[in-house]
């Protein structure tokens, strides 16, 4: 089951939480899921598909893992998420802060979420409008 600390949270405050937790900022508020071995597992099949394709068509890149915010994008400063999976197309790339925790400037084409029975409201809800 998720934690969640309720906000106004900000990115700042998003990014002042404990390394090797797995917390995502969703309308201002933190919320701390974990990963299972299933996602995970999971997320691997899928990015190793992906980058199968890619290896002969290199459109972009896919990763796991990197979190997201969308300034502009609804409330900017207050939403922050990891996908369990994005592939990041080539026109992006130029924008990807490989030093920063969280990407501001990088949109990617396509995110994956893996569904878990304790997160699914917040993948299927709340990330899908962010």
């Amino acid at each position: 089951m998720p934690t969640t600390t309720l906000g106004p949270h900000t990115v700042k405050d998003w990014l002042a939480t404990p390394e090797g937790e797995h917390w995502e900022l969703i309308h201002g508020n933190h919320v701390k899921t974990e990963e299972s071995f299933g996602n995970s597992s999971f997320a691997g099949e899928v990015g190793r598909e992906i980058w199968t394709y890619l290896k002969p068509n290199p459109f972009g890149v896919v990763e796991r893992n990197i979190a997201f915010c969308f300034p502009g994008i609804m409330d900017g400063d207050r939403e922050g998420v990891v996908p369990g999976l994005c592939y990041i197309p080539n026109d992006q790339l130029e924008r990807l802060d490989v030093e920063a925790n969280v990407q501001k400037a990088v949109i990617p084409a396509l995110v994956v979420e893996i569904l878990s029975p304790s997160t699914s409201r917040i993948d299927l809800v709340d990330k899908v409008e962010i």
